[in-house]
């Protein structure tokens, strides 16, 4: 299954919805936190932690996928 064509455009539109709702869930977080006085340096704070968990996430999934390719017994 592909995701991205030869040009670099995203084909698989179940990565472009999760990728969608991933942002509508973060501007309603960043728009309830900074109303609730969040502060745009805690903001950028929050930003990084949560790119660094959408990226420990992926990376887990795909050595996941890694470890079951190399023994599906697992």
């Amino acid at each position: 299954m592909l995701v991205y064509d030869q040009y670099g455009n995203m084909v698989n539109m179940d990565a472009a919805n999760v990728a969608t709702q991933l942002g509508n869930i973060v501007n309603q977080l960043m728009e309830k936190l900074l109303a609730s006085g969040m502060t745009i340096l805690e903001g950028r704070g929050l930003i990084g932690y949560l790119k660094s968990e959408i990226d420990m996430t992926a990376t887990i999934s795909l050595m996941k996928a890694q470890i079951h390719l190399t023994n599906p017994k697992l």
